[in-house]
């Protein structure tokens, strides 16, 4: 029996592609499902068409996934990732219809028995395309009923995540990563719009599922020092411990491990700054949540030198500037008195602190002369010893400090007038307090 493109495009549009497939012998399953392949992946026929396959052609494709020849299942997996994988109307039924024949479910026996590094990552992608939904012509609604589908198989994906995470392969790191990342970010498609933030789609045990992804091999992760996967799982790091319910002991025990690990990405950075930039950033701002939650954090902190290493790297770093204030501001606010004392002793604070503000413009830089302010006004109240530098430039630092207070109190009154206040953070203190 033979079969042409044309043949096989004409039956699979009159929804008869398990009639002409069911009793074949494994090899011309294979065969036929790569040709099927072929058509959706260059010949583009019926593709944005309702109803290329049946559900029984549906339900025949799931079973060969679990096929004893590789061939066959990856194949099978290979057509099911194309059928699912434009992004228009047609594609969210789809992404239902597979979700309906429990594709999620049939997976995890197949990912414990240890498939090959090929058909991983067809696993990953699959999974990765069931959370990123259409992003044009798709209504509200329809959205949130895919999602409401979705969330019964939220607990069993985190299952094949689990499992993954712990794989050596690029690819496959990656592509986990960036599920868990989907997972936990609020801003990603899965509630990109008002209607749908995460909670509507949780219930108990789908938080539990998702308490559960270790945060340990996401670290690990870290640690390789890859230079395309450390900026992605440090941001997975981040969303796992502050956009989760871990407990406070869990993030000062997960911190204090995290935190030499991205002091060696900045020490990475010096020497390869263009493959460590994004990761730098993501680390800095890691660097500030760790800060905010506890002073064993920030003690953590101290002890890694994390600001002498940013600082020594300054020149380099200064795209992030406002990135560094802010996260040195929010480790100072959370420090006790005897840790400001231990950041500033080297004078390295201080003098960054110092070149900020002068080497930024009021009214032009605020986002980064505010916190540096808000550093100078937190040093000056807790500590005894003035900074060298500062007693030598005492009259211009106060000039300039007195220079920015003013300028926001400008800022405040015409918030004011206006009948709007958009100022943030505290109000500071008089020059004369300094």
């Amino acid at each position: 029996m033979i079969i042409t493109e044309f043949d096989l495009a004409l039956k699979l549009n009159k929804g008869t592609f398990t009639s002409i497939f069911i009793h074949f012998s494994e090899e011309l399953r294979l065969e036929l499902l790569k040709m099927v392949w072929l058509l959706f992946r260059f010949k583009g026929i019926y593709l944005d068409g309702p109803a290329l396959l049946t559900s029984d052609d549906k339900s025949l494709l799931i079973e060969l996934i679990s096929s004893p020849y590789e061939d066959l299942a990856l194949t099978a997996l290979t057509v099911i990732t194309a059928f699912a994988g434009k992004k228009n109307y047609y594609i969210m039924i789809r992404k239902i219809s597979f979700i309906d024949c429990k594709i999620i479910q049939k997976l995890i026996p197949i990912v414990h028995a240890g498939k090959s590094i090929p058909f991983l990552q067809i696993v990953v992608c699959i999974l990765i395309r069931c959370l990123v939904m259409p992003c044009s012509n798709v209504l509200y609604y329809q959205v949130d009923e895919y999602y409401e589908e979705l969330r019964h198989d939220i607990s069993d994906m985190i299952q094949i995540v689990c499992l993954l995470l712990k794989s050596d392969n690029f690819d496959i790191r990656r592509g986990i990563i960036e599920i868990i990342t989907i997972l936990f970010d609020k801003s990603c498609d899965m509630v990109a719009s008002p209607m749908l933030f995460i909670s509507r789609y949780m219930d108990t045990k789908v938080k539990e599922a998702m308490n559960a992804i270790p945060v340990f091999y996401t670290y690990e992760i870290i640690a390789s020092q890859s230079p395309r996967l450390c900026g992605p799982s440090i941001q997975a790091v981040n969303l796992m411990l502050f956009n989760n319910e871990k407990s406070h002991k869990a993030k000062i025990l997960i911190g204090l491990k995290v935190i030499p690990a991205l002091k060696v990405i900045l020490l990475n950075a010096r020497n390869n700054h263009n493959n460590y930039r994004d990761s730098v950033k993501d680390a800095i701002y890691l660097f500030m949540e760790l800060a905010i939650t506890d002073s064993t954090l920030v003690q953590g902190i101290i002890d890694q030198d994390i600001f002498a290493t940013i600082i020594k790297m300054k020149e380099i770093l200064s795209p992030y500037d406002c990135q560094i204030v802010e996260a040195l501001v929010a480790t100072l606010r959370n420090a006790t008195k005897n840790q400001i004392e231990q950041l500033i002793e080297n004078q390295y604070i201080p003098q960054y602190l110092y070149s900020m503000l002068m080497k930024y413009e009021i009214s032009k830089d605020d986002e980064i002369l505010e916190p540096a302010r808000e550093s100078t006004e937190l040093i000056f109240r807790e500590c005894q010893q003035m900074p060298v530098l500062w007693k030598e430039n005492m009259i211009t630092l106060l000039n300039k400090l007195d220079a920015i207070y003013l300028n926001r109190e400008e800022k405040i009154a015409q918030s004011l007038e206006h009948g709007v206040i958009n100022i943030e953070g505290p109000l500071p203190p008089f020059v004369d307090d300094y």
